[in-house]
């Protein structure tokens, strides 16, 4: 008796099945950088600040990872535009970021704060206030170590005063 090999039954793939492969060809916040040959926190950085990095919006997973869509990336790669996201959409973003402030990383918090804090000073208010004496406060980087001896002070305060005379001179 002789047996002859059965063709397996082709079995349409369903679009399910199609769907999965799809969302499965994304790329990792790490494999994002390695084709764009940049670091990885540049990507979060970006993202974090603006809501998109260089206009692509990741996929954001429960467990809080990045998943950065294949097509839009490859568009990025070849040269060609990517879809800009929507205004509201980065307004929200933003929003979301700012509604729960203990939600908010504390180098975050400490950004936000030292921005509230910095004098809006015009032309005309720069030179009441080199005049008034006041201190116009400037912080060094945090990475930085060590303190701002008196030459560095003197240098800066110098700076200073050249930028309020080539902006239109102390009153006399």
């Amino acid at each position: 008796m002789q047996v002859t090999p059965q063709a397996a039954p082709k079995t349409s793939r369903s679009d399910w099945q199609k769907a999965a492969e799809s969302v499965a060809r994304n790329f990792s916040t790490e494999e994002f950088a390695t084709q764009l040959k940049v670091q990885p926190q540049t990507i979060r950085a970006g993202y974090c600040r603006d809501g998109h990095y260089l206009n692509l919006r990741p996929i954001k997973l429960l467990n809080r990872r990045l998943l950065w869509p294949a097509a839009e990336v490859d568009a990025l790669i070849a040269g060609r535009t990517v879809k800009t996201p929507a205004a509201d959409d980065i307004a929200a973003h933003h929003a979301r970021k700012a509604s729960n402030p203990a939600k908010l990383p504390a180098h975050i918090a400490r950004k936000v704060a030292a921005k509230a804090q910095r004098p809006n000073i015009t032309t005309s208010d720069e030179d009441e206030a080199l005049l008034s004496g006041e201190v116009v406060s400037f912080r060094v980087s945090p990475r930085q170590k060590g303190s701002i001896d008196g030459t560095l002070a003197g240098l800066i305060a110098l700076a200073g005063v050249c930028a309020v005379l080539l902006a239109g001179g102390l009153p006399t």
